[in-house]
């Protein structure tokens, strides 16, 4: 077995054998980093996609904010004209754009110029609130629908209740919208009129 092995005949098949594997293994290497070069072609694509998608969503929100400047500058002038009516704070509605084409979405408060801490309340935090979903619902009231808020009044005083009310049946009816609130009894003003009182 050794003789034949190691005559001329077999030394040449081995060699030839030897040759075809080290090609055949050169082009499973081959094989295989094109398979890898073309997984990661292929996700280095969609990552630029993805990210080309991302710039586009963000150039859309930053578009439709700045064409909705107008109607949001109309819900932020209810706003600040609840808020000073009701509890004499000089408030607004801000959305700040990011580099991002993120958006923050803040209220503030000023006196002179200067921001303050009146919005912190537990009063103030509660009528903010409601004062911006009556200032949407007076600008978006297609549909010439209604609007209920919980407990709005139980966080107020009397006498800011009372503002409250007026300035919210002043709007109901210039926007032509319907204004449903709860409140304890003990908390209404004692001049609300009955026809404005559901028990």
């Amino acid at each position: 077995l050794l003789e034949k092995l190691s005559n001329q005949d077999s030394i040449n098949i081995y060699e030839t054998k030897h040759k075809e594997l080290i090609e055949i293994e050169r082009k499973i290497v081959v094989l295989s980093q094109s398979k890898t070069t073309t997984n990661i072609s292929e996700l280095e694509s969609q990552l630029s996609n993805k990210q080309t998608e991302k710039l586009q969503a963000a150039a859309d929100l930053s578009k439709n904010i700045d064409e909705s400047r107008q109607r949001f500058d109309a819900i932020n002038m209810i706003y600040k004209d609840i808020m000073k009516t009701v509890l004499k704070i000089d408030s607004e509605l801000k959305i700040i754009k990011r580099s991002t084409g993120n958006i923050d979405f803040n209220v503030i408060s000023t006196n002179n110029g200067i921001e303050t801490s009146e919005l912190k309340g537990d009063s103030a935090k509660k009528l903010s609130a409601a004062a911006i979903d009556i200032a949407i619902r007076c600008i978006r009231n297609e549909d010439h629908g209604f609007l209920a808020q919980d407990g709005i009044i139980d966080a107020l005083n009397k006498s800011s209740a009372e503002l409250f009310i007026n300035k919210i049946k002043e709007l109901s009816k210039k926007y032509d919208f319907q204004y449903i609130t709860t409140a304890l009894n003990e908390n209404l003003p004692e001049n609300i009129p009955e026809e404005d009182i559901t028990i």
